[in-house]
């Protein structure tokens, strides 16, 4: 890591600034800081440099370009280096508190840039992450289901590389954990991945894993939450008609039936081939034939 220089601190807030401007007495000051600063004064012409005392008669802010140039520079080689230390810290995994000071250390530096995103997943950071999945800590793997949420957000290729990377059992039997932060942290992550063409294709290979969605769906007294994520994670899976005969299987009629009777022409063939296949039982027969009838009937006309 590269040293960090005096000049870089704003002399009010004492930290690295984004938008350095200078004012009429030389100094140079974090642009908000010294707006606020400025707003302290009813007086203007009472208004003082905060660090020389200089009364100021000016308050005109000029963007500091060579600092605020140097200071970029500085810390996109220091992000750079500091994703690859976190990468270090987590292979080597020796405690809890290594792990989670190296994911919340990644977490910092994606959500500041973005493009740090691509940089992590550049050196084969996910598979690395998708381990502590498992880890024995439920810190550990909350913390670990943020952070790949953030990788996969606004970035389809990231959804598609945690996607293919993620054991997705795992993940939707943290649906039913006792600890609700790891309940809420995996169904928002199963929610942002659902959005990939590829996830809806790979959960429809998960054994149980459409059956574990549709029993928290109907869970909703337990935890409305996770119960009203399960359910829009279920319709973003309806983009795969193989998922919507699996969720029929296994009880849940509704998307079937819906797309029976209100898709398109293609769809509606496919929906009543898949009806065709399914061995009803006897709960669920009057009910599907009330609602699939008419479709089917109007299907031969």
């Amino acid at each position: 890591m590269e040293p960090l220089y005096e000049t870089f601190f704003c002399p009010l807030t004492k930290r690295i600034m984004d938008d350095p401007v200078t004012v009429e007495s030389g100094v140079t000051y974090e642009r908000t800081a010294i707006t606020e600063w400025f707003e302290k004064f009813a007086d203007p012409e009472e208004i003082v440099c905060q660090k020389s005392g200089q009364k100021l008669k000016s308050r005109i802010l000029s963007t500091n370009v060579a600092l605020k140039a140097t200071i970029d520079e500085w810390k996109e080689r220091n992000e750079a280096a500091r994703i690859k230390v976190a990468r270090a810290a987590l292979s080597l995994a020796s405690t809890e508190n290594m792990v989670l000071e190296a994911i919340d250390d990644l977490r910092n530096v994606c959500k500041n840039k973005p493009y740090n995103k691509v940089q992590v997943r550049s050196i084969g950071m996910i598979p690395l992450l998708t381990n502590f999945l498992d880890y024995r800590s439920r810190n550990v793997r909350y913390v670990t289901m943020e952070l790949l949420r953030q990788l996969a957000e606004d970035d389809e290729e990231g959804k598609e590389i945690i996607a293919k990377t993620v054991d997705i059992s795992t993940m939707i039997k943290m649906l039913s954990s006792s600890h609700k932060p790891v309940r809420h942290a995996s169904a928002l992550l199963l929610l942002d991945l659902s959005r990939s063409q590829f996830f809806c294709h790979k959960i429809g290979t998960v054994a149980g894993g459409i059956l574990m969605l549709i029993t928290v769906k109907y869970r909703h007294s337990l935890d409305a939450f996770t119960s009203e994520k399960a359910d829009q994670i279920l319709r973003n899976l309806e983009r795969v008609a193989d998922n919507i005969k699996l969720m029929a299987e296994n009880g849940y009629w509704e998307p079937l039936l819906t797309h029976l009777v209100e898709g398109s022409e293609e769809m509606r063939m496919e929906m009543a081939s898949y009806l065709g296949e399914i061995v009803l039982g006897p709960d669920s027969k009057t009910y599907v034939a009330e609602r699939a009838s008419p479709a089917l009937i109007q299907m031969v006309h």
